[in-house]
């Protein structure tokens, strides 16, 4: 039977998840192309692991529980089960990429179920190479287990599945099975926020997603009618409360058990700041913060300009379809689409790439695939033949991308451990450890660290002109990544004073690289900076000093 959608196609196509999974397994050219995508993002992390700063507090997150009081339970148990604690890059690297790649398969096996029509391979591979390599995937790769987003993205598209499954059921029929795809759906999305609780934001955005891919379907836009519409937001409603509250359950049964201080965590889906004095202005300095880490940059980032593009690429559909249909609820799916990967942002009152990269690797490669779907339905073979090659030079930007933030990460933190090396020398060579405690003060000048080129956009880089001179930065490079930009010597000297004590964990660095040093007290540490004000910055001469009952060290003012 012909359907009527935007995707025709001239037989119908309905398998079950699974199937369409196996299929696509089995097609050669997908899983070759596939590969390479991936080996070509991802090889050089693999080839070069180096630890994120919170990878330095691995035992406190995974061992001690850290992770669970704050509501990522899952890593905590599989901790208790796997001795994940022990810091192994390569392989949890290997396993993470693995994962993204499963998630990929899953993703295009959802939407071709969803679409009710066979996606050709190009097709699968222009939505997974823009998925797996998306620089903002970055943002938490570069952390040991990655805050479990390949396994989360492998979680969210089956809890879709099963959510888009019972949205089917006739309402007099199907009781139980009713009953049991609700219990699995929340369990999957209850695992999956609580391994990050962004993946919220990526299950909104797969939710928005799967009713303008049903709309397009050969299904007669199902979903977009009021009561079709109405029941799968119902459903999607209940699956994301009784998610959320099993997570604060367990949670809290998890913080009555490790006695850990965790006063200082405010959780990102804690919307307290909008009944705060001052939250218009935070709304105002969210909506600065958008223009300036993702409008702007992304006239000149690879990744961040299909945002854009995907973004602006929605909301014309959602106005054609819903002009041409006379159906208002599909812009607002559209728009939806388009605000769920900033939800969490929007809940937090504070913009961070690490907490909304889940949900923009999604948004972005549908936009990506939509595109090419509406270039197959064209007659004329060279003009498909042009979207085909302009396609790949986008997959092939966004891959070269995330190499260079996973060589500019790899790059700063070897600069960082030369740093370190040289201090712990010093110290080993002259003074007392054994005896006296040492005090860090400061963080050494930025000329001392090694920012690779993969890290910036500079001037030789298309777009970046206009970018710059939105920014006010004018000849001055443009920095996309968050995460894999920071800097592990100042971050470790302020990490977890109320779990550590004074200089966080660079103590624990300076054991890690062979020099075990006394940590001193808070009172030390106040004479220490007044001291500092008069002492040379490092590496001059003079930049430690031994004082009658500690050391002090002075990297510098940054």
């Amino acid at each position: 039977m012909e359907g009527s959608g935007v995707f025709l196609r001239t037989r119908s196509f309905k398998p079950g998840l699974w199937s369409t999974v196996f299929e696509l397994i089995h097609r050669k050219w997908y899983l070759i192309g596939l590969a390479l995508l991936a080996a070509g993002g991802y090889g050089f992390r693999l080839s070069h692991p180096v630890s994120g700063v919170d990878d330095i507090c691995a035992g406190l997150y995974f061992v001690d529980g850290l992770v669970a009081i704050i509501g990522r339970w899952p890593l905590f148990l599989l901790g208790q089960l796997f001795p994940i604690g022990h810091y192994a890059p390569f392989l949890m690297d290997l396993l993470g990429v693995f994962l993204m790649v499963a998630a990929a398969i899953l993703w295009c096996a959802l939407l071709q179920h969803i679409l009710d029509r066979p996606l050709s391979t190009w097709a699968c591979l222009v939505f997974s190479g823009a998925f797996v390599n998306f620089a903002l995937n970055s943002e938490v790769f570069i952390y040991y287990l990655h805050n479990g987003a390949g396994l989360g993205n492998c979680l969210i598209p089956l809890s879709l599945y099963l959510v888009y499954s019972d949205r089917r059921l006739d309402l007099k029929s199907g009781k139980k099975r009713h009953v049991l795809l609700t219990m699995g759906a929340t369990a999957l999305l209850t695992v999956a926020i609580g391994l990050y609780e962004s993946f919220a934001s990526v299950f909104l955005t797969g939710l928005c997603l799967i009713v303008l891919a049903d709309g397009l379907s050969l299904d007669r836009m199902q979903t977009t009618k009021w009561r079709r519409t109405a029941l799968l937001l119902c459903y999607s409603a209940r699956v994301m409360v009784y998610a959320m509250a099993f997570r604060g359950v367990i949670t809290r049964i998890l913080r009555g058990w490790i006695s850990l201080d965790y006063s200082y965590y405010r959780s990102p889906l804690s919307v307290s700041w909008l009944f705060q004095p001052g939250a218009g202005a935070q709304l105002h300095q969210l909506w600065e913060s958008f223009l300036r880490r993702y409008l702007y940059p992304g006239l000149a980032s690879p990744s961040l300009f299909l945002v854009l593009v995907a973004l602006a690429g929605f909301l014309l559909v959602g106005i054609v379809v819903t002009a041409r249909k006379k159906r208002a609820t599909f812009l607002l799916w559209a728009v939806g689409a388009c605000l769920s990967p900033f939800a969490l942002s929007l809940i937090s009152g504070e913009l961070q790439m690490q907490r909304s990269c889940q949900a923009l690797p999604l948004f972005a490669g549908a936009a990506l695939l939509g595109g090419w779907l509406l270039a197959e339905r064209w007659k004329n073979r060279w003009t498909k033949c042009a979207v085909a090659a302009l396609i790949a030079v986008v997959l092939l930007n966004v891959t070269i991308e995330i190499h260079g933030f996973f060589s500019g990460n790899y790059s700063l933190r070897m600069s960082e451990y030369r740093i370190l090396d040289r201090v712990a020398a010093d110290l080993q060579r002259d003074y007392p450890l054994a005896e006296k405690p040492v005090l860090f003060v400061g963080s050494p000048n930025a000329r001392y660290y090694v920012l690779d080129p993969g890290l910036l956009i500079t001037q030789d880089r298309l777009g970046y002109s206009t970018a710059s001179a939105l920014l006010g930065i004018e000849g001055s490079p443009i920095s996309v990544a968050q995460s894999p930009a920071i800097k592990l010597i100042p971050w470790a000297g302020q990490a977890f004073p109320g779990i550590y004590g004074v200089n966080g964990c660079l103590p624990q660095i300076f054991a890690q690289q062979g020099c075990p040093v006394l940590r001193g007290t808070a009172a030390q540490y106040a004479a220490a900076k007044e001291i500092a004000e008069t002492m040379p910055e490092y590496p001059k001469a003079g930049y430690i000093k031994e004082m009658e009952t500690f050391i002090i060290v002075h990297f510098g003012e940054g």
